[in-house]
């Protein structure tokens, strides 16, 4: 069980550094991201997309406002 949380935090296989993500950090080959309109890089994690969204308030409550997320969401 321990061992579990701490693979959580290694670095991933590769260390090539491919991207920098919208709040400074790393984004290494092979990592999936998603990109924004504005430019911004999210990793494709659910930690770190729940963190840009509540850091983008006003962006978040504009996706939720479009109809296209929410018939891609299955609304």
């Amino acid at each position: 069980m321990i061992n579990n949380d701490f693979q959580r935090f290694e670095e991933p296989v590769t260390d090539y550094f491919e991207l920098e993500a919208w709040n400074q950090g790393e984004i290494y080959r092979g990592e999936e991201y998603l990109e924004f309109d504005n430019g911004d890089l999210v990793l494709n994690k659910e930690d770190t997309i729940m963190e840009y969204l509540s850091d983008h308030y006003d962006f978040t409550l504009k996706l939720l406002d479009d109809v296209a997320i929410r018939k891609v969401a299955g609304e």
